[in-house]
């Protein structure tokens, strides 16, 4: 993700409504950088949408208790809880 921190400084600043994931922000290597992208989103409440099912099966986080949820949700920053209905799907199609 390196590669394309300064364009997520550029989206994040264009004011977007929401951020979609976000799994990496709170821990951009650069620390100048990631401070300079959490305090805008801090600042603006633009909220986090957090799908901890598909985090997980696409790997961009290792665990739940690994993810960025308790990161925001700490500050008090606004969170949305979503889920992936493909994956809900697959279970329910496997599972049940």
């Amino acid at each position: 993700m390196k590669e394309y921190i300064d364009e997520i400084e550029e989206c994040v600043q264009f004011g977007p409504t929401r951020i979609g994931h976000g799994t990496f922000l709170h821990r951009i290597s650069d620390e100048i950088k990631r401070n300079r992208i959490l305090e805008y989103l801090y600042k603006t409440h633009i909220p986090i949408e957090i799908c901890l099912s598909s985090n997980l099966v696409c790997g961009t986080v290792k665990s739940v208790e690994d993810s960025h949820l308790m990161h925001y949700y700490e500050k008090k920053h606004p969170i949305l809880i979503s889920v992936s209905f493909n994956i809900i799907n697959f279970f329910f199609f496997f599972c049940c």
